[in-house]
Order: C-alpha cells, then sequence, then structure tokens
C-alpha cells in the first residue's frame, strides 16, 4: 500500500499552484499578519496612554489632598494672628511666627497654590460659598463684601471655595412692614372680615 507522506502530500498540493497564485497567498497572508501586528500595536498603545492618564491623574489627586490638608494650617496661622492683641504685635516672637506663616505660604505658592480674590467682585458660586447675605447699599447686589474663611486655587481648579458674605438688595428682602406680594394680595382674613365668627363653627 502506497502511503503519502505529509511532506510529499504539501508538495502534491503545491505543485497544482502557479507562481503567481502562490504570491498571492503569500502576500494576503503578509497583509493578514500586517494587519494583526498594527492593531495588536494600536491597543498596546492605547493601554499604555490610558495607564499614564491614569498614573498622572492619580498623582494629580494625591498632590490635591495633601495640599487641601495643608490649607488647614494656613486657617490656623489666620486665626491666631487675628486674635493678638494690638499692643504685642510687634513682639519678636509675633514677628517671627508671621515670617514662618510666610514661608509656609510661598512654599505653597511654588507648588501652584494661589488665593482667591474674594473682595469687591461678583459672587461665582465656581469660586465662593454664600455664608451670609448682608444688605448693602453701597454695594450692588451679589457683591463679595466679607470673606469669611479664604479660598485658594491650584492653577485653574478650586482647591477650596472662599466662604463669603454677599450683599443683598434690601427691595429683595420682604419685611414686616411689607410683606411679600403674594402675602399681600390675598385679602382679609375670616377673622378680619367677620370679628366675631368662630372659624371651628362653619359659620358667623
Amino acid at each position: 500500500m502506497n502511503i503519502l507522506r505529509r511532506g510529499d502530500k504539501a508538495q502534491k498540493i503545491h505543485s497544482h499552484i502557479t507562481p503567481n497564485e502562490e504570491e498571492m497567498i503569500l502576500k494576503e497572508e503578509a497583509e493578514t499578519n500586517l494587519a494583526g501586528w498594527k492593531r495588536a500595536m494600536a491597543d498596546y498603545e492605547n493601554l499604555h496612554r490610558r495607564m499614564g492618564e491614569e498614573n498622572i491623574k492619580a498623582r494629580m489627586n494625591g498632590t490635591e489632598e495633601a495640599l487641601r490638608s495643608m490649607l488647614q494650617v494656613l486657617d490656623y496661622f489666620d486665626a491666631a494672628f487675628s486674635a493678638i492683641p494690638e499692643e504685642i504685635s510687634k513682639n519678636e516672637w509675633v514677628i517671627g511666627m508671621t515670617n514662618i506663616q510666610k514661608a509656609f505660604l510661598n512654599a505653597l505658592q511654588t507648588q501652584g497654590v494661589e488665593p482667591i480674590d474674594a473682595i469687591a467682585v461678583p459672587f461665582d458660586p465656581k469660586f465662593y460659598e454664600a455664608v451670609e447675605h448682608v444688605i448693602d447699599k453701597t454695594k450692588p447686589p451679589g457683591t463679595v463684601i466679607a470673606v469669611v474663611s479664604k479660598g485658594y486655587q491650584l492653577g485653574n481648579k478650586v482647591l477650596r471655595p472662599a466662604k463669603v458674605k454677599v450683599s443683598d438688595n434690601p427691595s429683595d428682602v420682604p419685611t414686616a412692614e411689607s410683606p411679600p406680594a403674594d402675602v399681600a394680595n390675598q385679602g382679609p382674613t375670616l377673622e378680619q372680615a367677620c370679628p366675631g365668627s368662630d372659624p371651628d363653627q362653619g359659620g358667623i
């Protein structure tokens, strides 16, 4: 019995393919392999880019959290200096602490941290948190008139909004002498129209 070995079989099949057909087959295989290689490289580059972006984002988040925690130290400095009596404001110890505060703030500024301007500017919820509305006829409504707690930003990103007081228009604030329009237009109550009536009895 004649046994067709594998090499012989391949040679027999190959013998039925013309050189042009073989070249086309090889070209198709090369193009297929090249396309697969390009897809693999694109997937790898996308993965590498995503990992890089995630690493940068994670580092930025960590940096922001660290800087945000340091802002509390500046709050302690501000609170301490606001309580120092005038008669000891020139004390060497006070001056030394002031220099430490300035050095600490300068260190934050080298990292890109800057205070948010918050006096006599229009209120912007992106940068400010309103903790009180104050009637002030000398300022346009919606103007920041006082800072309760300083705000800071890192580049264009707000690390912490400033807590502020905002001016209000007196005409927008209802008073006892001038009740809101919806109350003033309701008309008299039953007791006002009929002083002797008893609402619980359902009639006069």
